[in-house]
């Protein structure tokens, strides 16, 4: 499990759930396609994507949209962790423009602070076990 720097409140919610692309992210804007973005704004919508996929699912089969979805990212997690990519290299220390050497989180086994649960793994697997999830 991950070791937490100094400063890390440990009575707060855990952040962040889970991850993805987060650097030389593509996009095509005006017709070009470059490898323009990076972040949060970037690995957020990529997310929500997928779960407007599973949400998409759902619906066609006449079943609710997942709701707040982290109970059951964690569940899965739990009982099919081939469902995330656990990333286990890595740091959130140092960004694009500036490192800061000591004041971020190191990845590791299983959850961390850099990428939560890790990113989607097994996007079948994910979709099968959401359509059976209890409504």
């Amino acid at each position: 499990s991950a070791t937490m720097p100094a400063g890390y409140n440990k009575t707060g919610r855990a952040y962040p759930d889970v991850s993805s692309i987060g650097t030389n992210y593509w996009m095509t804007i005006g017709g070009v396609t470059v490898a323009i973005g990076s972040g949060t704004s970037s690995a957020s919508p990529t997310f929500a994507g997928i779960v407007t996929h599973l949400n998409a699912a759902r619906l066609a089969a006449g079943k609710p949209s997942v709701g707040f979805i982290n109970p059951l990212l964690y569940s899965l997690a739990a009982s099919n962790p081939e469902v995330f990519y656990d990333v286990t290299v890595g740091s959130n220390e140092c960004g694009e423009y500036i490192c800061c050497p000591g004041v971020g989180y190191n990845t590791a086994t299983g959850w961390d602070a850099v990428t939560g649960l890790g990113t989607v793994g097994d996007f079948d697997l994910l979709l099968k076990l959401v359509m059976a999830a209890a409504e």
